[in-house]
């Protein structure tokens, strides 16, 4: 399959075309639209769930020199975490490793 690029394909488009089997996008923000929070179109669904998780998490932890007591979940860290499903709706919250929803 071919990947997505040089489209302005909506979001839902996207995920059917990575759902379908393309594993990656090429040439983005090149003839596409930009990402925009109303709009996330390919760029969006493109950026890998992981690497979001990683860029909100650890790699801030280990920006401020806190990355062996912050960031991740494991034992004898702070467990503030929220679980969601798979269409990014809040299952519960966790604040010291108890839910707090």
């Amino acid at each position: 399959m071919f990947p997505p690029r040089h489209t302005a394909a909506d979001y839902e488009t996207a995920m059917r075309a990575f759902h379908a089997g393309a594993t990656h996008a090429t040439h983005l923000f090149n003839a596409m639209p930009s990402l925009h929070h109303r709009e996330p179109g390919v760029i969006a669904a493109a950026c890998d769930a992981g690497a979001a998780v990683t860029a909100a998490t650890y790699a801030p932890a280990k920006a401020i020199g806190m990355e062996n007591k912050i960031g991740s979940i494991e034992k004898g860290f702070p467990a503030d975490f929220v679980l969601l499903d798979e269409a990014l709706n809040v299952i519960d919250v966790f604040a010291d490793g108890k839910s707090v929803r």
